[in-house]
């Protein structure tokens, strides 16, 4: 909904977010009315624009679960990025989730009116370098005790530092920073989430 590109906005940073989703855009510009929300995909989408930094968060890459779908996303980014800029995101890192494993998880929510179960049963294909969470979500009413169910999959593909320099060679960016997620410690096996940081080179480079 566009949270943290109006915290951005606020801050006084130009701020244009890009959403293919018609509902979402629409959330996004009732509550954030100084940030231009267009509608677009990540691998496809053009504007007449060129900006210091694109920012991706919260494992938008790691859903770009084929080769040609990632290529597709950095092409992007590196279309509307300045000589110099930075492109910034995070994704699922292999080293964490081979040596860790998914493991199922349940969460459990609930207001005055109504009780929500999610249960996530995680599957390892380790030869494709992904991961399906398949979830199972129950809503309760309290009033009434009718309940509804639905059932959704969540393809994640994990990364590998030397993937992603590979990918961002490719594009024309440069592999300048890598870190673990909130914390800003190096990497390690014990690092679920990690965020890269790119630099596009220029063009004699």
């Amino acid at each position: 909904t566009g949270k943290h590109a109006g915290l951005l906005a606020k801050s006084g940073l130009a701020v244009t977010g890009v959403e293919r989703s018609a509902e979402m855009i629409a959330a996004a510009q009732v509550q954030h009315a100084n940030v231009e929300i267009i509608a677009g995909d990540a691998r496809a989408v053009r504007l007449e624009q060129k900006f210091d930094v694109v920012l991706s968060l919260f494992h938008v890459v790691s859903y770009q679960t084929t080769n040609d779908d990632v290529t597709k996303m950095f092409d992007t980014a590196a279309a509307h990025l300045r000589d110099g800029g930075c492109f910034m995101f995070d994704v699922w890192y292999g080293p964490a989730v081979l040596r860790q494993l998914p493991e199922p998880r349940v969460k459990e929510m609930e207001d005055d009116r109504s009780q929500v179960r999610r249960v996530a049963k995680p599957t390892v294909d380790f030869n494709q370098n992904w991961v399906d969470v398949n979830y199972s979500i129950t809503v309760t009413d309290k009033a009434s005790g009718q309940q509804e169910q639905f059932d959704e999959c969540h393809r994640m593909r994990y990364f590998f530092a030397p993937e992603i320099d590979l990918f961002a060679r490719a594009s024309r960016m440069e592999l300048v920073h890598g870190e673990q997620w909130l914390d800003r410690a190096v990497p390690s096996a014990e690092t679920w989430g990690v965020t890269f940081i790119l630099r596009k080179q220029k063009q004699n480079q």
